[in-house]
């Protein structure tokens, strides 16, 4: 009998417990460990969703791995950062295939007082009218930045860590990476990645239209304009615009 309740006792432990000995979980060490092979394999098993918030994507590879989910009909939904509109990042690219991607406004004003609802302030999308600012001119260091580095895959896997989706992160970055199919911290992190797109912090991205995702601080926005915008007429009108706008010319030509 005490036997046969000792037993009882121990499988009830075991049923409950359960969820934690089953999640299946890997830590993974860059460069040694070459984390990207191991990204881009999750990519291409996944066969419902891949949502993602990652500061800096430049990897060719990872982009093409997300572009093949999103024609076989994966749900692909991408947030990151301006930077990765820049020369070398993939946010053209991606939103060009029909990826949804997403870019963090960095005039967005959270609602004091309110967590349920947020005021932004934005800027309209052309290149006539910048965001309206509440605070003083500031240097683009001062901007914020959309800097996580998360993916959920299927609903069911979390990849998370330091690790950028680059090359160099990949090659000779020191960087970490964990996995896990927990399913309390993939509905944590998939409440987050809903808050981010729905909160009114970022928006939809478009190639070319720089305005909408133009910093607020004049270091900022030659920054952003030289990042985004590819032809050197275009460039030079932007750039002039910006003069113009902060009033850095006081004489005139005769």
């Amino acid at each position: 009998m005490k036997n046969r309740l000792f037993f009882l006792i121990f499988l009830t432990s075991v049923i409950t417990c359960l969820p934690i000995f089953a999640a299946k979980q890997m830590v993974l060490f860059s460069p040694y460990d070459k984390p990207t092979m191991q990204l881009i394999d999750l990519i291409n098993k996944a066969q419902k969703s891949i949502h993602a918030a990652v500061y800096m994507i430049t990897d060719k590879d990872i982009a093409q791995a997300l572009i093949n989910a999103y024609k076989r009909g994966v749900d692909v939904c991408i947030v990151t950062d301006i930077i990765s509109t820049g020369k070398y990042g993939k946010a053209d690219l991606l939103a060009e295939n029909g990826i949804r991607v997403y870019v963090l406004d960095v005039n967005f004003v959270p609602a004091r007082n309110n967590h349920s609802k947020s005021k932004v302030v934005a800027a309209e999308y052309n290149n006539d009218k910048q965001a309206k600012t509440i605070a003083d001119d500031r240097w683009f260091s001062n901007d914020p930045i959309m800097h996580h580095k998360f993916a959920i895959i299927d609903g069911v896997s979390t990849w998370t860590g330091s690790f950028n989706w680059t090359s160099a992160a990949n090659k000779k970055n020191h960087e970490n990476v964990f996995v896990t199919d927990n399913r309390e911290m993939c509905k944590a992190y998939e409440q987050q990645f809903s808050r981010i797109i729905s909160d009114g912090s970022c928006k939809p991205y478009y190639p070319g239209r720089i305005s909408a995702y133009m910093p607020t601080s004049l270091a900022g926005k030659v920054l952003a304009a030289v990042n985004q915008i590819s032809t050197e007429q275009e460039l030079a009108h932007e750039l002039v615009k910006i003069v113009k706008d902060h009033q850095l010319c006081t004489l005139k030509a005769p």
